[in-house]
């Protein structure tokens, strides 16, 4: 089975607060009818075999498990999910330090960096 989606990101500037950015991924996955998005539960454990994987959620309402075609590990790189499947993150590590902030000016000004 091969998935894919195509998201129309031609009216949306990355450069824009990140919770923006989020917003419309959630939105773009939310119209899709073969995504089920769980907020709030933890993977406490995976198995995969050959066609699926079985997941061990906790979450309020309690565990249970759940059997996926595909899981998606963007659970940051401290991943629950990589970490019980043994792999490693090929991401990379800023030397800098970094501030990020949201600013309200009072008069117009050009946006950018």
């Amino acid at each position: 089975m091969r998935l894919s989606a195509r998201l129309d990101t031609s009216g949306l500037n990355f450069m824009q607060r990140w919770g923006y950015l989020e917003e419309y991924l959630v939105e773009a996955l939310e119209a899709l009818d073969n995504v089920e998005i769980r907020w709030g539960h933890r993977v406490d454990d995976i198995s995969v075999e050959e066609t699926r994987a079985t997941l061990k959620l906790s979450a309020a309402g309690g565990r249970y498990e759940i059997l996926a075609d595909y899981v998606l590990a963007c659970d940051g790189a401290r991943s629950t999910i990589r970490k019980k499947m043994s792999l490693d993150f090929a991401g990379r590590v800023f030397e800098d330090n970094f501030l990020i902030a949201d600013v309200k000016f009072k008069q117009q000004r050009p946006s950018g960096r």
